[in-house]
Formats: C-alpha cells, sequence, structure tokens
C-alpha cells in the first residue's frame, strides 16, 4: 500500500489528473461559447460531462492505479 502511493507520486499521476481535468474543463468551456445558451446547451453541456467522464477519465485512472500497482511492489523490493 505504502509503496503504491509512493509510485503515483513518483509517476506524477496527481499532475496527470489535474492537466486532464483542466483540458476537459476547457472543451466544456469551449462548447459552452460555441452553443451561446441555446435552448438545449444545458443538455448537450451535460452530455459532454458525462461522457469526458466516463470516456476519458475514469479509464485514464483505473490505468494509472494499474501502473502503480505494478511499480509499487518493485519500490518495496528494492528497498529491502
Amino acid at each position: 500500500m505504502f509503496g503504491h502511493e509512493i509510485a503515483r507520486a513518483l509517476a506524477c499521476h496527481g499532475a496527470e489528473r489535474m492537466s486532464q481535468g483542466k483540458l476537459a474543463q476547457l472543451g466544456g468551456t469551449a462548447l459552452a461559447i460555441g452553443l451561446g445558451g441555446s435552448v438545449s446547451s444545458s443538455a448537450i453541456l451535460a452530455a459532454y460531462g458525462l461522457g469526458a467522464q466516463c470516456g476519458v477519465l475514469l479509464p485514464y485512472g483505473r490505468t494509472r492505479e494499474s501502473e502503480a500497482d505494478r511499480i509499487g511492489p518493485l519500490l518495496m523490493a528494492q528497498a529491502g
């Protein structure tokens, strides 16, 4: 468990997650500007948010968790 968290820090997973979140937020803002407050804009923005979360952010997070699960035991073994 401790090795897993150290692996996450060494692999900069937190910074990567923040960058992805900011990019998704920027996409949502650009979409909102492009829609210009139309009647269906809130539904479209909600769909965008759900798609970004389920299609990009969650799978990426699972990949990074698996990476930390692989690196953590290696770090513990090296530390003795």
